[in-house]
């Protein structure tokens, strides 16, 4: 028996002979879980991010990617959703177009790894502030906004 993972890595091809990812936050966590992916959407963040938010991922133009503040959502579908269709208002091109499904959610997770890394000088926070505990990055979704008071 085959596993659920060799399923969704293979994807199934489309009418464009491409090869068609389905987006869920239980495949990008798997791709999350697997060093050499994470390797490769390094050196892809290396390439295309690091410019905005910084090499570690602390903000530079770009907001902080390691911080409990979030402008888009912290779910890793909402990363996901945010590389592919950028933040045009905000300088983000659109990553999707260039990098393919594929590629943007591994970049998903690499961003999701990210998260409480703690780097030096850091970006300061913007956005909603986020739980980032172990039930949100299990499930890939963020906790719910904390309350203040």
């Amino acid at each position: 028996m085959k596993s659920r993972c060799a399923n969704w890595r293979r994807g199934k091809p489309n009418s464009r002979n491409r090869v068609s990812w389905k987006l869920s936050a239980e495949n990008i966590i798997a791709f999350k879980n697997d060093p050499a992916v994470m390797a490769e959407a390094k050196k892809e963040f290396e390439t295309r991010c690091v410019v905005c938010h910084g090499a570690l991922g602390e903000g530079l133009i770009g907001p902080n990617l390691t911080d409990e503040y979030w402008l888009h959502g912290a779910a890793v579908t909402d990363f996901y959703k945010v590389i592919d269709e950028g933040v045009p208002a905000k300088g983000m091109v659109p990553w999707g177009p260039v990098l393919g499904s594929e590629t943007v959610m591994k970049m998903a997770a690499y961003v999701d790894s990210l998260r409480g890394t703690n780097p030096p000088n850091p970006k300061e926070p913007q956005g909603e502030k986020v739980g980032t505990g172990p039930s949100a990055e299990a499930s890939g979704q963020g906790a719910a906004p904390e309350s203040e008071g």
